[in-house]
């Protein structure tokens, strides 16, 4: 399909390839920013703080390899 798109030619992304991802993208930070900004600073910042130490465990026990395939970065 993405090469009949046009945005696949002999195994790499079209110039269309890369913008059509980009697309993609943004629309998905654009989707999935409404609950952050529900929340505000404070509590995204203090829920950070709680999550963190789950996210290092699962991380720590092997759970999440980086480099990964959807970019999570390691916890920081």
């Amino acid at each position: 399909r993405l090469t009949v798109r046009g945005w696949l030619e002999a195994g790499s992304l079209t110039t269309a390839g890369r913008a059509g991802r980009q697309q993609i993208e943004d629309l998905t930070d654009e989707l999935a920013a409404a609950p952050w900004a529900e929340l505000g600073p404070e509590v995204t910042a203090r829920l950070h703080e709680l999550v963190l130490p789950l996210a290092r465990r699962i991380v720590d026990g092997g759970g999440i390899p980086f480099p990964n395939p959807i970019g999570v970065p390691p916890p920081a």
